[in-house]
């Protein structure tokens, strides 16, 4: 029976589907303006919302969230596909986009799985990814939520919020919601350390790091884009310079806080892969302490991995 409805509602999918949607992607760098940082350094942290999950894999919608009727019911401001398969609640059109941002709806998809993704007017993809409805089972409309982080500067001060799925049949793009948004261009910079074979090419000290500077697009959760690029590994041109990184490929950021001077980062189970030997760990301990320390507002630093204190596992 349940094959049966999964065939039946791949059909249906196929059928109500929208096409693809192409855009170029050539475009002139633009030169954000570099504004006043200095209150973000010493408050380096709003709140922490949501669990951040890996870029390939989806999110699961939370479990706070009520399941929604089986009707799409398209209420006033929200923007709906073609075939009201997917809806987005949560963006009005032309509104300004933050850094992180926020995407909620509501869809019926093939497994309770949608798509999504952030364009500046250039085309240039912003940031991506994908997200699971609370659907209680295939064919029923489901709530679905999105959080994230912009993974490069926009480089017009306009763009799109998109949101779709894909055909079960081909895996073409389908039922293609946009909503125009605007963008603030201003970026910060934040540090992520690294060790360096330049720097210390014997390894002989292995609890030194050196920071990488990044600019990010502005966001007032400084703390949380830091440890973000951190776990993004040394780019390319960075690596050429000397910096390398102990934190197992993979690893992701599950949640951080900031209170009394005290941040608390947990991250996924990935970080503990690979991790033996007195000098890993020692570099593996520095780099997150001094990409956090960085700010004034943090003084000591506790590791977590699954929620679980991980003090024992990363002594030297």
């Amino acid at each position: 029976m349940r094959r049966s409805t999964l065939v039946l509602f791949a059909c249906v999918l196929t059928l109500l589907g929208a096409g693809c949607f192409k855009t170029s992607q050539k475009a002139a760098p633009a030169t954000p303006d570099q504004p006043d940082t200095s209150a973000l350094q010493n408050s380096p942290f709003k709140k922490f919302d949501a669990v951040a999950t890996k870029p390939d894999a989806p999110a699961e919608a939370p479990k706070d969230l009520d399941v929604p009727s089986e009707t799409p019911d398209v209420k006033t401001g929200e923007t709906a596909s073609a075939s009201k398969n997917v809806i987005v609640s949560s963006i009005a059109n032309n509104q300004f986009l933050g850094n992180p941002f926020v995407v909620l709806g509501r869809a019926r998809a093939f497994e309770n799985q949608i798509a999504w993704r952030v364009r500046d007017a250039h085309g240039v993809i912003l940031a991506s990814g994908s997200a699971l409805t609370n659907a209680p089972e295939a064919g029923h409309y489901g709530r679905y939520r999105v959080r994230a982080f912009f993974d490069r500067v926009p480089e017009t001060p306009s763009g799109r919020v998109e949101v779709y799925t894909l055909s079960p049949a081909n895996g073409t793009e389908q039922d293609l919601v946009f909503v125009p948004v605007r963008f603030d261009q201003k970026v910060v910079p934040v540090k992520a350390f690294f060790s360096n074979i330049k720097n210390d090419p014997q390894t002989l000290h292995c609890e030194k790091v050196f920071a990488a500077t990044r600019r990010v697009p502005l966001t007032e959760n400084v703390a949380e884009a830091a440890i973000i690029e951190l776990l993004k590994g040394p780019s390319a041109q960075e690596q050429t310079l000397g910096y390398r990184t102990s934190i197992f490929p993979g690893t992701v950021l599950r949640s951080i806080s900031i209170k009394d001077e005290t941040a608390s980062v947990d991250f996924s189970k990935e970080f503990l892969y690979a991790v033996a030997g007195s000098c890993h760990v020692q570099a593996l301990s520095a780099q997150v302490e001094q990409t956090l320390k960085q700010f004034p507002a943090v003084k000591n630093v506790r590791i977590l991995v699954e929620g679980q204190d991980a003090s024992d596992k990363i002594q030297p």
